[in-house]
């Protein structure tokens, strides 16, 4: 093995080490996440612009944030949640932080698998490629918690107040819709149950005759009484 590679090697265990300082931790992944892991180490071990430190890559966004993902909280959620539930809905643990106000609480952000069926350190290579392409196609929850960041405090709790607002409108619209679907719907019921007995007293006559002055139904209820004069005089002929 040449200097290089031994070099090479030796900045590997490190970035091990550095993502995972719970040793039992690392012990409990899957192959494929093994593989996945290879590949993490390696860009991490080249890149200009991540960190890693206790299981966290970090990396400044720009002058005003931070964005942390929490690597080794991910793995330790994933096993424990999957032990309990085999349709967890695997992400990633993230964080965006302010950089000018350390003392204000970071943002808790979601970023969901792309395939479920894949890894979930893929996922986190994924970050990391992002990042190192300078954040293209960036997450809609990463970009709404740095512009998020970048408001003042008070801002911020406006902003969530409108956003709950704009919720229970859509909520309550949504049941009113709902609503008058449904008594729409219990309304041309009994309007049709009205017209079914009325044709039930119908002539032979009669049936035919109404049938031939209403050929073209033009609503809902028409229609379902045209169906029924038709399925009527079908079975009489």
């Amino acid at each position: 093995m040449s200097n290089e590679d031994d070099n090479y090697s030796k900045k590997g265990m490190e970035m091990d080490r550095a993502l995972f300082p719970d040793k039992e931790l690392m012990k409990n992944l899957t192959n494929p996440e093994f593989k996945a892991l290879t590949l993490l180490v390696s860009v991490l071990i080249n890149s200009k612009r991540c960190t890693v430190k206790e299981g966290v890559i970090s990396v400044n966004y720009d002058e005003k944030v931070s964005i942390h993902l929490y690597v080794m909280e991910t793995i330790s959620r994933k096993i424990r949640e999957t032990d309990f539930n085999s349709r967890w809905n695997q992400h990633l643990k993230v964080t965006a932080r302010s950089r000018i106000d350390p003392n204000r609480p970071p943002l808790d952000v979601c970023i969901v698998s792309g395939d479920e069926q894949l890894p979930i350190l893929d996922s986190a290579f994924a970050f990391v490629m992002m990042v190192e392409s300078d954040f293209i196609r960036m997450p809609e929850t990463l970009t709404n918690a740095i512009e998020d960041l970048k408001l003042s405090e008070e801002e911020l709790e406006l902003k969530r107040a409108r956003e709950r607002e704009g919720r229970h409108e859509r909520r309550l619209a949504e049941k009113l819709r709902l609503q008058k679907e449904l008594e729409e719907q219990r309304t041309l019921t009994f309007d049709f149950e009205c017209h079914k007995g009325r044709i039930d007293n119908f002539t032979w006559r009669q049936l035919l005759e109404e049938h031939q002055r209403e050929l073209t139904p033009t609503s809902p209820l028409q229609n379902m009484v045209f169906e029924y004069r038709s399925k009527l005089i079908g079975g009489l002929e």
